[in-house]
């Protein structure tokens, strides 16, 4: 079972509900009055027949707003008790949509009275409503977190509060009827205006909260971190790193655009390795012809790999063309990660054979001075 949670704000929605009946029976009996009144002063040459017809009017909706808001609220109250009875029925996770067709009703205005009851508290348990997901959450009261967008998505989900005019609407009616039935001769009847004005807006506040709905916004870019680029002085190794920068922007952006998990892991090791063998070429401009075919290869070759294959998945109907020309590109990301690697590797050729022979030499001198039981490499 759920745990259960206190009833204090289930229990003050009822007397809030009860006390909007009464309230709309005393504003009715109120301008009734007024307009019995007004009805008499016509008949004594003392008022206006206009006047008294309009006080009735007023009389009416006053009292039909606030009977509206009543029965409103007592509508939330019994749905409330049909979803509880719904939860109750079958435990765990509901969808809003099948919640909707359980109680046969449209799912954006059950999402929408989901929220005022969740907030009003008319449930005897704690309820989450992830309207990114559309769940209805039962026993969980924690912040919904929005889901996150794959590496391919150019949009993502936003919640967006929006609040009804209404509120401020009605009250400016209330208003204006205020001057236009009663005689606004001194303070006591301002001082009357702008009490009645602020009951007509607390109570169509809360009439009419503020509700969340989840719209589709454009995913913002990722900040650009511009890595410091040093020139080495040499034009020609200048040049050809600023072509590879750009060759490993565009190879960033196609594994941005491209939802393959399998692509996405070798492209990320490739982009690691390019990044230190530039990186390693800027402070060595002399190894540039070590890496010639890399640069002028295997570089541009696998962007344009990777483009035809951004292209190809984009394709709604694929033959068998395309899956076969996808699944060849797929098969060689592990081979061309490991040619990264080895373009890598053998810039520290040399230094590896020079600490090698370093090696050798201080071995054999150790051995000559008795120090090391292997025997020196010949």
């Amino acid at each position: 079972m759920y745990p259960k949670q206190p009833k204090s704000k289930f229990l003050s929605s009822v007397v809030t509900a009860v006390l909007q009946i009464i309230g709309s029976m005393l504003v009715a009996a109120f301008f009734f009055a007024a307009s019995i009144y007004r009805l008499v002063t016509v008949f004594t040459s003392q008022g206006s027949l206009a006047a008294a017809f309009a006080c009735l009017l007023a009389g009416a909706g006053v009292s039909g707003v606030l009977l509206y808001c009543a029965v409103r609220n007592l509508t939330y109250l019994s749905r409330s008790r049909a979803v509880m009875s719904a939860l109750e029925r079958r435990l765990g996770r509901w969808t809003v949509q099948d919640m909707a067709d359980e109680l046969r009703r449209p799912a954006d205005k059950l999402s929408d009275e989901l929220q005022i009851m969740i907030n009003r508290g008319y449930f005897s348990i704690p309820i989450q409503l992830d309207l990114y997901r559309g769940l209805i959450i039962p026993g969980s009261s924690g912040p919904v977190l929005p889901p996150e967008p794959g590496p391919g998505d150019e949009t993502m989900s936003k919640l967006v509060t929006r609040r009804s005019p209404a509120p401020f609407g009605l009250t400016g009616v209330s208003l204006l009827l205020c001057f236009y039935l009663f005689p606004m001769t001194g303070p006591r009847q301002y001082a009357g205006a702008g009490l009645l004005c602020l009951a007509v807006l607390a109570a169509s506040w809360r009439m009419y909260p503020p509700l969340q709905r989840v719209v589709q916004v454009k995913r913002p870019a990722p900040p650009k971190v511009k890595e410091p680029v040093k020139k080495t002085g040499n034009k020609d190794v200048d040049d050809a790193l600023k072509a590879a920068r750009a060759h490993l922007e565009e190879l960033q952006r196609l594994d941005r655009a491209i939802t393959n998990p399998q692509i996405d892991a070798a492209v990320q090791r490739m982009v690691g390795t390019a990044r230190e063998i530039l990186s390693y070429v800027g402070e060595h401009p002399e190894k540039l012809r070590q890496i010639r075919q890399f640069l002028g290869y295997y570089l541009p070759t696998t962007v344009k790999l990777l483009d035809t294959y951004d292209d190809f998945s984009r394709q709604e109907v694929k033959g068998d063309n395309i899956r076969q020309s996808m699944a060849k590109i797929e098969g060689m990301m592990a081979d061309i990660d490991m040619a990264f690697q080895r373009e890598l590797d053998n810039l520290y050729l040399d230094k590896a054979i020079d600490i090698s022979t370093d090696i050798d030499v201080m071995q054999a001198m150790l051995h000559r001075e008795g120090i090391g039981g292997a025997d020196p490499p010949r």
